[in-house]
């Protein structure tokens, strides 16, 4: 190791050619989080499984989930259930979408347990983000005035 390190400072400095950047030991280099990002927004309504994130990074899940929680500090699990959650929110304040299809949407088929994670995650009630004229059943939302 020190004697790639000692070339890597002699080609750099004598022969004017920068060594390659890499990820601190353990941990996924930029572009590797960014592709599993790009993963997880893409299929935030779909099923999400620890190997299916380690396939955007080509690692074994095991090390994709070590490498993972050392670089975001986030385990992929939290990670996804966060953004999930941030979707929700945004979904809850500018669409139509009723509770249901907001957890259906991102990814979750128990509504109840969308709830409690919404919660858990925001301090609201998926409910309490919408107008208090939007949550009476029946009864449609006012008219903007001009």
């Amino acid at each position: 190791m020190l004697a790639h390190r000692l070339a890597e400072h002699v080609v750099g400095h004598y022969a004017g050619i920068a060594p390659r950047r890499r990820a601190p030991a353990g941990r996924l280099h930029r572009v590797l989080l960014d592709r599993v990002a790009d993963v997880v927004e893409a299929r935030l309504g779909d099923p999400l499984t620890v190997d299916d994130l380690a396939a955007a990074a080509a690692l074994s899940p095991f090390h994709f989930a070590r490498a993972f929680k050392a670089s975001t500090g986030l385990a992929p699990h939290e990670y996804v259930t966060s953004r999930r959650m941030e979707r929700a929110k945004s979904l809850l304040l500018t669409s139509r979408l009723s509770v249901p299809e907001v957890a259906y949407a991102v990814g979750l088929s128990n509504v109840s347990h969308f709830r409690r994670m919404f919660r858990r995650h925001t301090g609201f009630l998926p409910s309490d983000l919408r107008p208090r004229e939007d949550r009476r059943i029946g009864l449609p939302a006012p008219a903007q005035a001009l």
